[in-house]
């Protein structure tokens, strides 16, 4: 395996995989082929103007930080050290062992961080109907939580600072690193996606020639047993 790292080591500086990618890998069914996760890393350019706000107002978050007295370092690539083919850019670093990742959502440009929770706007936070909609703890199956616990395993710190920034106000929530998360659901998914799904079309492009994404055969045994439960039924 280290051999192989070795020599392939040029093609994961030219495009890794990094965290805000890892939900969609790790929560891929197994009968669903890999083309739009491969489509997504190597061949989409577009910015949202979701994205272009939450870009816009980053800064005026960190300046948010540093009146409440929270200390923020930029921060550059981290590259995961037994891994090298995954990566991730925290949006800052705080003392020697915390990231930050910020959010700054359009849908929340009028409102709180608290009112677009209860609105479900912003879903990384679940809440409790039976207690009059009481804001509760983190939903691991977001999006958010993958990147952070990615982050902080490639980064080897021990909690990140999230934080939504909206014009109304500020909301923040530390999360500390998940190890056995990580290697339950995380490390071996990400690991299979990157030999199987995604070095193949890194060494041999199809994308470009018009010609369909390479899938694994476990993927395409799975899509046939799909298929012959749905002929039974």
């Amino acid at each position: 395996m280290e051999t192989a790292l070795q020599s392939l080591s040029h093609l994961w500086i030219a495009e890794r995989l990094t965290a805000s990618n890892f939900v969609f890998v790790c929560n891929r069914l197994p009968h669903t082929k890999c083309d739009n996760i491969v489509k997504r890393i190597l061949y989409s350019n577009f910015e949202s103007s979701g994205m272009k706000y939450g870009k816009k107002h980053e800064k005026d978050a960190i300046e948010e930080l540093k009146k409440m007295g929270i200390k923020i370092k930029s921060s550059g690539l981290f590259i995961d050290e037994n891994l090298p083919f995954l990566a991730e850019t925290p949006d800052g670093l705080i003392d020697d062992d915390g990231t930050v990742e910020i959010k700054c959502p359009s849908s929340c440009s009028d409102l709180t961080p608290e009112e677009s929770i209860l609105k479900r706007k912003i879903t990384f936070w679940t809440i409790d109907k039976k207690k009059n909609n009481e804001i509760k703890g983190i939903n691991p199956k977001h999006l958010y939580y993958f990147q952070i616990l990615g982050q902080l395993h490639i980064s080897k710190r021990k909690y990140c600072l999230f934080v939504v920034w909206a014009p109304h106000g500020i909301k923040l929530e530390r999360i500390d690193i998940g190890d056995e998360f990580w290697a339950a659901e995380m490390e071996n998914k990400l690991t299979q996606f990157y030999f199987d799904c995604l070095l193949p079309e890194l060494i041999d492009p199809r994308y470009p020639r018009s010609l369909p994404f390479r899938n694994p055969q476990y993927i395409l045994d799975a899509q046939k047993l799909r298929e012959g439960k749905k002929n039974c039924n």
